[in-house]
């Protein structure tokens, strides 16, 4: 007996106990098929999947992932994961946005990776009370002269958050001592993840006119720190310590005349990196030459501690308001007891242009803007910054690539521009 499928056929017939289909009824089918597949272009290159970015999106106040942001290019749109990440067709423009955060623009973004950060929308704030430890113990103080203690919260580790907060004026607590020790208490609203309250303490010779300060001079002789937990709660009780004057050296600041700034006399100020956040020291009225300051040793933040120069030119007309700032940090803390460290902040890059006209990004930086409450990223090119209806900032980092997240929190150098009309 022979099987069905071992049956002599013509070229065009083959039966299979399987199947009853004949060649022409399925090569009928498969032309069509073919041709619509030639038409098309089947297997070209036109079915490989488009390239791809990788967007990293970081909360920009704390540095921690935003799950739920949905990144959008020309090509659609993607929601980040429980790791801030998204992948995305890669353009060069692209868009996040997320409930409780500012919208973000992104512009010169063509790269295979991105590390970008969102800026919450509402301020995150806590109270701290405490006092200074030994402050009513110091030695007492001849006539026509005082102690004085300026404590303040520490800063986030941006430069854009630092320079508004400088122009703005961050809050201080003050304490004045002259012949009768007294207690020194403070209380201090902080951003809810600053980890350290800190005070810069100066002694003044009054120049015999007690109530003009602008004529005493000043003299650097102190500095306490207190650290404690990021949190939300009211912090009470807190002990802030004085460091030992046998771990204190001088940091001299050397404002001069800053290059691109909108006045000719900046102010200039020194500033500490501690444990990743920033203690900006206050300005004083009055000639003071140099501030007290901790060996890094010191500190609890050990190698951490690295200082900041920075410089503050304002320049306030009678409709609006003008200001330029520039900081290098990373600089060495390596100075010895008694010794003198001189920062010059009249070498730092220029600032860049206020609103209203196109910026060009340098080479190997990144710019920041945020305007009437929207953020723009460009890693390139030129942006073109319309008038601010309320207000503008505009910053340039120093940037080795496309995380733009590391570029606010330790580019050695950053500048900014404030308007507000």
């Amino acid at each position: 007996m022979i099987d069905d499928c071992q049956l002599p056929e013509p070229w065009f017939v083959r039966a299979c106990e399987r199947s009853s289909l004949r060649a022409p009824f399925r090569l009928s089918l498969m032309f069509p098929v073919l041709f619509a597949c030639l038409a098309a272009g089947c297997g070209g290159d036109d079915d490989a999947p488009l390239p791809q970015t990788q967007v990293t999106v970081l909360d920009r106040e704390t540095g921690r992932p935003v799950a739920g942001a949905e990144v959008t290019t020309g090509d659609g749109a993607a929601t980040t994961d429980a790791e801030g990440v998204a992948s995305v067709s890669k353009a060069s423009e692209l868009s996040i946005s997320h409930a409780g955060y500012l919208p973000l623009e992104v512009s010169g973004g063509g790269s295979d990776a991105l590390v970008l950060p969102l800026t919450p929308s509402k301020a995150r704030q806590r109270t701290v009370r405490g006092s200074i430890v030994g402050w009513d113990a110091l030695p007492a103080l001849e006539a026509g002269h005082y102690r004085m203690a300026k404590i303040r919260g520490a800063e986030l580790n941006d430069a854009a958050r630092i320079h508004r907060r400088v122009v703005q004026g961050i809050s201080d607590a003050n304490c004045v001592a002259r012949n009768t020790p007294t207690a020194c208490a403070f209380e201090l609203n902080v951003h809810s993840d600053v980890t350290s309250v800190f005070a810069v303490i100066v002694e003044g010779d009054d120049a015999g006119t007690p109530e003009d300060l602008s004529d005493d001079t000043l003299t650097g002789t102190g500095f306490g720190l207190v650290t404690f937990d990021a949190g939300d709660d009211l912090l009470s009780g807190q002990q802030l310590q004085m460091i030992p004057a046998d771990q204190l050296g001088q940091v001299a600041v050397k404002p001069g005349v800053g290059t691109g700034s909108v006045s000719s006399e900046p102010v200039g100020v020194p500033g500490l990196t501690v444990n990743h956040q920033v203690l900006v020291f206050p300005a004083f009225e009055g000639e003071l030459d140099s501030y007290a300051m901790p060996v890094a040793s010191a500190l609890s933040g050990g190698d951490e501690a690295t200082l900041w120069g920075v410089s503050l030119a304002l320049d306030p007309p009678a409709e609006t308001r003008h200001s330029s700032f520039a900081v290098e940090r990373g600089l060495p803390l390596d100075l010895g007891v008694s010794e003198t460290v001189g920062v010059d902040v009249a070498g730092l890059q220029d600032a860049p242009q206020p609103a209203g006209s196109t910026l060009s990004i340098p080479q190997g930086q990144v710019l920041f803007v945020q305007q009437d409450s929207v953020d723009y990223i460009a890693f390139g090119g030129s942006l073109q910054i319309g008038a601010p209806t309320i207000s503008s900032w505009i910053q340039l980092c120093e940037a080795a690539g496309f995380d733009a997240q590391q570029a606010l929190a330790s580019a050695p150098r950053c500048s900014a521009a404030f308007t507000k009309l």
